[in-house]
């Protein structure tokens, strides 16, 4: 019988999880994942996960397995099928019509040397549906954490959208610049095309665009708001390059100009994976952080290394961080309900008599906090906020 990944799970959301490599053996001195899993978290970089990643190799029968049952789940269980077939639909509303069941017949036909670019392409096809209720996340490649060294942010100035450094993590000399180019592509229009293929959840794509730029959290240990990074400058899927281009441009007063623009490549930083020792070599990495087992699987995600959030900056550290999360699709249902429970209690704390804060422009609500978001009460209904 054929072993499977984490296994496949229909309810809200679909996650399926499947594998289509069995346990090699592989000579140690030629084993990428070998070499991974005894390199600390502060010496891997992005180019060790990958090829420990695209070392395992495609396994046609059990690609089948992985095929014919996403095939049953998106034909039978799929309740939007249909409708993801919609061509033209209405704005804001941007999204094209995808035939799944097409999509998956397509990568039946592909011809595949590896299982990571296999899997890739299954999470891309969900992904274009644009729709919250499905995700193909294989946690085999997701075990690792990736983090860029800026959080990204589009204020509006003098009328005209931007792309800006929200917080430069590494320098600190950064915020505020205005991003030009990534990747030598102008920055808004290559941010927004890597929302419409990565993010997958919003037929909108103002939305999908919101997603991978930076946010706000409430933290209930504080009490208070604080930054979240976008799925763009945090994520737990391999970045396309180990590095990410970009022209900026900053206000420099005490120049001819007035600013300078520069060019600058930041590196992927490691900020987090699984447990020192979990792995040792390809075999144990197939048999502990991909293949499932007898028990009940609960979902796992990688660890943020101990001591991120004060490590000094240098080229093989991780820069401070504002504490993060990457919101994975298979999160957001449990991170939707914590934050309605915490913001029910801050709300009530507010109510039992902290001072007013009440903001002259609107007289009827009390400032809460904010920073990227202004977060108000209504004080006519203390137990409701506004955004």
């Amino acid at each position: 019988m054929s072993r499977l990944f984490k296994p496949l799970i229909l309810s809200a959301v679909i996650a399926a999880l499947v594998s289509s490599a069995p346990i090699p053996t592989t000579s140690p001195e030629h084993d990428p994942c070998g070499v991974l899993g005894h390199l600390p978290l502060s010496n891997a970089t992005v180019l060790h996960v990958s090829e420990c990643y695209k070392s395992i190799d495609f396994n046609p029968s059990e690609a089948k397995t992985t095929l014919d049952s996403l095939y049953t789940l998106y034909n039978d269980f799929f309740i939007f099928r249909d409708a993801a077939l919609t061509p033209n639909l209405a704005l804001p509303f941007t999204s094209p019509p995808v035939d799944i069941l097409a999509g998956l017949e397509q990568i039946r036909n592909n011809k595949y040397t590896t299982d990571y670019d296999f899997h890739a392409d299954l999470a891309l096809l969900a992904q274009s549906l644009n729709d919250a209720h499905v995700t193909y996340f294989p946690d085999c490649y997701n075990s690792f954490l990736f983090g860029q060294p800026w959080f990204l942010y589009t204020p509006v100035v003098n009328g005209q959208q931007s792309l800006r450094v929200y917080k430069d993590q590494w320098w600190g000399k950064y915020d505020e610049c205005e991003v030009l180019q990534i990747n030598e592509q102008d920055a808004l229009p290559y941010l927004q095309a890597w929302a419409d293929k990565n993010t997958g959840f919003s037929k909108d794509a103002g939305v999908r665009l919101n997603n991978v730029l930076v946010s706000q959290k409430y933290f209930a240990e504080t009490q208070t708001w604080g930054a979240v990074a976008g799925s763009f400058s945090r994520r737990s899927s391999l970045p396309e390059s180990e590095y990410v281009d970009y022209r900026v441009r900053c206000d420099r007063p005490n120049t001819s100009k007035g600013h300078d623009t520069e060019d600058i490549r930041l590196p992927w930083l490691m900020m987090g994976g699984p447990d020192p020792g979990t792995f040792t070599d390809k075999e144990s990495f197939l048999q502990n952080i991909c293949l499932a087992t007898t028990e009940t699987e609960t979902e796992t995600k990688p660890k943020p290394e101990p001591g991120i959030l004060e490590e000094d900056v240098g080229p093989r550290h991780r820069p401070p961080v504002i504490e993060s999360e990457v919101l994975t699709q298979n999160r957001r249902e449990e991170h939707i309900r914590e934050y309605t429970e915490k913001k029910e209690r801050m709300f009530t704390k507010r109510a039992e008599g902290d001072p007013d804060q009440s903001v002259q422009d609107l007289p009827d609500a009390t400032f809460v906090d904010g920073d990227i978001t202004a977060v108000y009460q209504l004080k006519s209904k203390p137990n409701i906020g506004v955004l």
